[in-house]
């Protein structure tokens, strides 16, 4: 877990060398949208039994004596599909790599796309142990269900590239706009004060040479523009852009 911007010097200082050598596309990786401001207190359950299953079941499998040969050395369980299960995959890995082409929806996050369909099967394995144990054949569910997790993962991860590959001028212009938009349906209004973005803004329009170079951009592409009444100033966002 670590913070976008954080994640962006890291980028920024390693340059091709996390991508191009694959260790990005060793991560399912994730970006959810921020919460901030929508998270009202909400009382603990009395019980979560499906987590208290989990961590049973999680328990059963760590305390499972593990095979070992006549010098004590380990013996993995071999786990292989069964035939309609190897099917599945072999369709699920075909559509990725047809992705990877040029004009494809991977093609720019190549590396990464190159391994989801290994990340399948590693993941289709533990659903299936959590289920029956290190025992029998992988069954067609866990291949599908694994298939709907990775490729989440895999759309997440072309996003936050994107993100990550966008000039670091405009990745601010960007992140001002979707802060902007989110500020202004919460409140119902769309101009919001100056005075709030440098308090409650993104930390990368806390100056104000910053926000003045993200809202010429804005201005520019015609999503939010600065306005003055009086002796207060606001940032007026468009309001077709709000939706309905």
């Amino acid at each position: 877990m670590v913070q976008p911007d954080a994640m962006r010097g890291f980028m920024d200082r390693a340059g091709s060398l996390p991508r191009g050598t694959g260790f990005i596309a060793r991560f399912l990786i994730a970006w959810p949208a921020a919460t901030q401001g929508t998270r009202r207190f909400r009382a603990a359950p009395a019980a979560m039994p499906a987590v208290e299953d989990y961590g049973r079941r999680i328990t059963e499998l760590l305390n499972a004596p593990l095979a070992t040969d006549t010098h004590g050395g380990l013996l993995p369980a071999v786990l292989d599909f069964s035939a309609q299960a190897r099917e599945a995959w072999v369709y699920v890995h075909d559509r990725i790599e047809l992705g990877l082409a040029a004009g494809g929806g991977f093609e720019a996050v190549r590396e990464v796309a190159a391994k989801a369909a290994e990340n399948v099967v590693r993941l289709a394995a533990l659903f299936h142990v959590l289920e029956h144990g290190p025992v029998g054949a992988i069954g067609v569910d866990h291949v599908l269900g694994a298939e709907q997790v990775v490729c989440w993962h895999l759309h997440e991860a072309r996003r936050l590239l994107a993100a990550l590959d966008t000039p670091p001028a405009l990745a601010v212009a960007i992140r001002l706009d979707n802060w902007l938009r989110n500020e202004a349906r919460l409140s119902g209004d769309s101009r919001i004060p100056t005075t709030r973005i440098y308090q409650y803004g993104p930390a990368c329009v806390r100056d104000s040479r910053e926000l003045k170079a993200a809202l010429a951009t804005l201005t520019e592409r015609g999503g939010a523009r600065p306005e003055t009444r009086g002796r207060r100033r606001y940032v007026a966002v468009n309001p077709a852009l709000l939706g309905g």
